[in-house]
């Protein structure tokens, strides 16, 4: 007879409940720590479009941006299909070509030391067939039969095998080589446009006509130059000689489409003439900001200043169809894209327009010159609450002096556990629904448990528009704001504060932007400045925000109560730093005082500098011992880092100062950097990031990082002003250039990270399984030698 083995009911029902309970404890997992969150892709404001000649490739839109990418876009929906970035090492010009019968492009990129890098890829993917590199700037690309045609600045044209086998080298005499049309050269010098054709069997180039002005455009046979004040356009005929000409005053921009030209005056007057005869068809007196080409063969786009896009029957001067757009802010581009038009707007929207509705539209005011990211905490939750409810359990039992104090924080314990009991039916729910909503709720409470569900806000120096990303939902936008004021220089000299949940934009001549974070609601907008005085910089202490005037005055910004205490500032000039006390004076006023002053050797001039936040939080978790034993690392609430070039040198030096006393704490040189590429500077509590571009031994961006630590004597920090700081916590870091990169990252296992060698959810759940199957098998045997043992039965 076989035996089993018999579990009672209540026993699984109170197993399955345990193994419920095991599977949802409230934490941060190591895997969760230095994952990659979300990356939101961006291509940045579009500067040029190009479409494939081939019809196969006709579902692409190529762009060329502002933050040197050349991106291919599916026409259908926006999306990015493949994206190449050359920022890494400068870009001074580019060119790009659709090659007519293939669905391949080329792209030529000249770097800013003049030499050239040509490229032959696919229009669908972006795969690269082959690169050839030049010493010339490449300022235009053609094609001849099956030859492709290269030419330079200086004057030579290349000719090349479309398998990219060079062939041969023509040169123009000198003059720049700004346009190649069916295989004819046009070349610019002195004033004048020669155009030419390449021989390919004497390997030679033919000058066959000449003309005065210089070079605005060519599409096919119509030419375009500008002469003085005036636009003169050029009818071609087969043997490259003039047929006839047109030339106009007072015009801004010229639209050639198949069988109209159109010529748009600063007035926005509209004269349009027909392609082949360059008779006058008719004149439009309306308001045209923009005119670009039509789709079709007879049209032309026009924009009015009410921000109507007009398609336009060139012959007969009907309005095909009238689109209101849905932007505010004004057009930069119009482009045609197959029977739609692409529109980049100058708040940063790119918007694929159709005649009678919007196709797409993508938000790329992120990758605008991105001046400031901050995190906010969004409000307090219910999670939160249960949080302060365990510190004050805490705060009992070390205060413990009777009884009393322990049995209450035993009540508030077992209260607490009452409560979360009562949320597990909910919980369960929930967990239920999730797999069936777009938002996962029990992760979001988890998110918001920890701090990790947060709004990161961005603004925008280009295009004065700052937006606000979901952390938890992978960057999607919660409101975007514009029109928003950021000074001048695309916020070059703007300061960006978060001050609880409000973001305060103070430019350079004292105009304040306060915007809800939350909202993105703008609360105030005011002028804090009477005078033509301009901000220096603006001074973060406990009491508020000031803006450090240049008659030395500390003007108010945002103050939540009256200072009493000493600070210290600084102030950062071309060559030398001096550093200041902020104190009280008789009448209440801040009064600055200077203290201290920090030359640069000569030759060198400061590139950026960083300082800690001075509203920074710090706390104190657990017994610091004052020794390099423990991972608890000691700040500075008063540090400076000063990057300075040296750029005949090429030499780049790295200062860390102390702004009380002036005096430097620590300094590293670096050697053959290259000194024209920017340098990015960032500091914390106790750590230095900064990045620049090496040009020797290893070409490319260096990263170096400094840990700060106390000396290395035992109790010694050897700095006048020093605080210990939290053990480090899960902390949100996100990068913010063209793309948004978001991570969390744990430096030190911190005490709410279950990590591997403290805790591990899967071990614990299979020691629960064995335990319960342990007791299970036990259990009935445990039973029985009682019942034996009540018969007397051993």
């Amino acid at each position: 007879m076989t035996k089993s083995i018999r579990i009672s009911t209540p026993f699984s029902l109170l197993a399955l409940l345990l193994v419920l309970f095991v599977s949802t404890v409230a934490a941060i997992y190591e895997d969760d720590a230095g994952v990659l969150d979300w990356h939101r892709t961006q291509i940045g404001l579009t500067s040029a479009v190009y479409t494939p000649a081939a019809s196969g490739a006709s579902d692409y839109v190529g762009v060329y941006t502002e933050s040197d990418i050349f991106a291919v876009l599916h026409a259908a929906n926006g999306s990015i299909a493949w994206r190449r970035s050359f920022s890494d090492g400068g870009v001074k010009a580019h060119c790009v070509l659709s090659l007519p019968g293939t669905t391949d492009l080329l792209v030529a990129i000249t770097r800013p030391a003049g030499n050239s890098i040509l490229y032959r890829t696919a229009w669908a993917d972006g795969s690269l067939d082959w690169e050839l590199s030049t010493m010339g700037q490449i300022t235009a690309l053609g094609a001849s039969g099956e030859s492709l045609l290269v030419g330079e600045a200086s004057g030579d044209i290349h000719v090349i095998e479309t398998s990219g086998i060079k062939q041969f080298t023509v040169s123009s005499n000198g003059a720049t080589v700004v346009a190649i049309e069916d295989g004819v050269v046009f070349a610019e010098q002195n004033d004048a446009v020669t155009v030419s054709t390449v021989d390919i069997d004497s390997q030679s180039l033919v000058e066959v006509a000449r003309f005065e002005g210089s070079f605005v455009s060519v599409e096919s046979e119509i030419l375009v130059l500008r002469n003085a004040d005036s636009l003169v356009i050029v009818k071609l005929g087969e043997d490259l000689q003039a047929i006839d000409s047109i030339t106009e005053s007072d015009v801004e921009s010229v639209a050639v489409s198949e069988k109209v030209v159109v010529l748009n005056s600063a007035s926005g007057a509209a004269t349009v003439y027909d392609r082949e005869s360059l008779g006058e068809l008719n004149h439009l007196e309306a308001s045209a900001t923009t005119v670009a080409p039509g789709a079709e063969a007879e049209t032309f786009a026009v924009l009015t200043a009410e921000n109507e896009l007009n398609i336009i029957n060139g012959v007969t001067n009907a309005v095909i169809s009238t689109t209101k757009l849905s932007i505010s802010s004004p057009v930069l581009t119009i482009s045609a894209v197959g029977n739609d038009y692409l529109v980049q707007y100058s708040n940063g929207i790119l918007q694929l327009v159709s005649e009678s509705s919007f196709v797409w539209e993508r938000d790329e005011s992120i990758a605008a010159s991105p001046i400031a990211g901050l995190f906010v905490q969004l409000p307090e939750t219910a999670a939160l609450d249960i949080a302060a409810g365990i510190r004050e359990e805490i705060l009992l039992d070390d205060a413990s002096d009777s009884n009393v104090n322990i049995l209450l924080a035993y009540v508030k314990r077992v209260t607490r556990h009452l409560n979360d009991f009562q949320a597990f039916p909910r919980y369960v729910i929930r967990t239920l629904q999730s797999s069936f909503m777009a938002v996962d709720e029990v992760e979001l409470e988890r998110a918001n448990m920890f701090g990790l569900h947060q709004y990161f806000v961005l603004v925008s120096g280009r295009t004065g528009r700052v937006v606000a990303l979901d952390t938890f939902l992978k960057g999607e936008t919660v409101w975007a704001l514009d029109g928003v004021d950021v000074g001048a220089e695309n916020g070059k000299d703007t300061t960006v504060r978060l001050i609880g949940t409000d973001v305060y934009i103070v430019t350079k001549t004292g105009i304040v932007t306060v915007i809800n974070a939350l909202t993105g609601e703008i609360t105030k907008t005011k002028q804090i400045l009477s005078t033509d005085q301009v901000i220096l910089k603006v001074v973060e202490i406990p009491s508020g925000l000031y803006a450090w005037t240049t008659s030395d005055e500390l003007v108010r910004i945002h103050e939540t109560a009256a200072p009493t205490e000493i600070y210290y500032t600084n102030r950062v000039n071309e060559d030398s730093v001096w550093g200041y006390m902020i104190s009280v004076g008789a009448e209440g006023n801040l009064v600055l005082t200077k203290t201290w002053s920090f030359n640069l050797d000569d030759g060198y001039t400061v590139a950026t500098t960083a300082m800690r936040p001075q509203l920074d939080k710090t706390v104190n978790i657990g017994q610091v011992l004052k020794d390099r034993r423990v991972m608890y690392k000691y700040l500075h609430a008063n540090l400076l880092s000063i990057a300075a070039i040296n750029s005949e040198e090429r030499r780049l030096q790295v200062f860390l100062l102390d702004t009380v006393t002036g005096r430097v704490l620590h300094a590293k040189a670096h050697n053959e950097i290259d000194s024209a590429r920017d340098i990015a500077l960032a500091q914390g509590e106790h750590w230095l990031v900064y990045t620049y571009t090496a040009a020797a031994p290893t070409l490319g961006e260096q990263l170096t990082i400094w840990d700060l630590y106390e000396s290395k004597l035992a109790g010694n920090t050897g700095l006048l002003v020093s605080g210990p700081t939290a053990l480090e916590s899960t902390t949100l870091v996100a990068a913010a250039g063209t793309d948004v990169y978001v991570v969390r990252v744990t430096p030190s296992k911190p005490f709410d990270v279950l990590n591997t060698i403290a805790f591990s959810k899967q071990q614990l759940i299979y020691t629960v399984a064995a335990m319960l199957a342990v007791v299970g098998y036990l259990r009935p045997q445990v039973g029985k030698k009682r019942a034996n043992a009540k018969w007397g039965v051993e």
